[in-house]
């Protein structure tokens, strides 16, 4: 049995089907002619609604045979052969069951050759009519499964990609930090060293453990950077100052994981690492409408603006790739600017809560 035989929706579709249009020519004779209708004597009307009923269960299997027979380039031949070879079959078997039921029912009958020939233009259109539903519906299933196949294969890709942009990042993250132990252990600091390793170890611990995750809830965001200034502040102690400003009623949105991470790294490499005095990073994150803005800033009040850097074009590439995967082109944006003492990336993307 096909697909289509074994629905019951298809079952009581097509005998509906049949019901409706002989329902609709009854009630046309009915108001057409009125009662002495031709078509509503006896002798007319109960051999037509037994055809109405006995087409109504032919047609089920009419349309599986339209799934056995493909009208694909190479077998539409073959196909239409076989239509119409079993079209004339059901036409034979249409003549028969009237011959048998108006004989049951006492009617006036006539040569099955006679009522073969009357009837076969009209039960051969009847038949074509079925296919053509019954191609109808197998197509546009296979349009729907095919439809989903190719969003199911664009999600793949698209995820694939995006794997692809944070593996490009984490190596990135991982040489900094690396960079940053290291400094630690030129400076023979064994005891800071140690609890960078141990940072470092519970950092990679609870990213790794997010793995595959396109995105993440801000907390959880602002926790893998809290771990990382953890350990540059051992590395840096007074020199650096951390902020993180982030209204709690904002928790669970969502953005894309380790979207702050590169900007991050980059304001303490460009704007603390690089000079002598003191600066900061802030990070904060508020609701604006419809849209979630995150911002990283490094200042450093004694530095002069003519030695201000940019310092976050590493990472910026992915980052926007990420973003228009994620999003759309249109439905993001990611600046970075450099005012006086300071240098400000600011990231802007659809606000969405984590569901429960």
């Amino acid at each position: 049995m096909t697909p289509l035989l074994r629905s019951r929706s298809v079952w009581i579709l097509c005998l509906l089907g049949w019901t409706i249009l002989g329902a609709f020519v009854v009630v046309r004779d009915l108001m057409v002619v009125g009662p002495n209708a031709p078509g509503l004597r006896r002798d007319e009307l109960l051999p037509f609604v037994e055809s109405i009923v006995l087409w109504g269960f032919l047609s089920p299997l009419i349309i599986a045979l339209c799934e056995r027979l493909s009208l694909q380039p190479g077998s539409r031949v073959r196909s239409f052969a076989l239509h119409a070879m079993w079209a004339l079959v059901i036409c034979a078997g249409d003549v028969v069951c009237d011959a048998l039921f108006s004989a049951a029912a006492d009617l006036k009958t006539r040569p099955l050759l006679d009522e073969f020939y009357d009837q076969l233009f009209l039960n051969v259109f009847s038949y074509v009519a079925v296919a053509g539903a019954g191609y109808a519906v197998i197509y546009a299933r296979a349009l729907a499964r095919s439809q989903v196949r190719s969003a199911e294969l664009e999600r793949e890709l698209t995820q694939a990609r995006l794997d692809a942009l944070t593996r490009r990042l984490q190596p990135h993250f991982l040489f900094n930090s690396l960079n940053s132990i290291a400094a630690l252990i030129r400076l023979a600091d064994s005891e800071k060293a140690l609890a960078a390793v141990v940072a470092l170890g519970d950092l990679l611990r609870v990213v790794l453990a997010a793995e595959g995750d396109a995105r993440v809830p801000l907390e959880q965001e602002l926790d893998w950077v809290e771990r990382y200034l953890r350990m540059e502040r051992l590395r840096f102690e007074s020199r650096l100052a951390t902020e993180v400003h982030a209204d709690p009623s904002i928790a669970k949105a969502l953005v894309p994981a380790l979207v702050l991470q590169p900007f991050v790294e980059n304001a303490i490499r460009h704007g603390v690492e690089r000079f002598s005095g003191p600066a900061i990073v802030s990070i904060a994150a508020e609701r604006n409408g419809e849209y979630l803005q995150m911002t990283v800033r490094n200042a450093a009040p004694q530095r002069p603006s003519s030695d201000m850097r940019a310092g976050f074009g590493v990472g910026l590439g992915s980052t926007r790739e990420r973003l228009a995967h994620l999003y759309g082109s249109n439905r993001f944006a990611l600046d970075v600017a450099t005012l006086a003492n300071e240098t400000t990336a600011t990231i802007r993307i659809p606000y969405a809560m984590a569901t429960p």
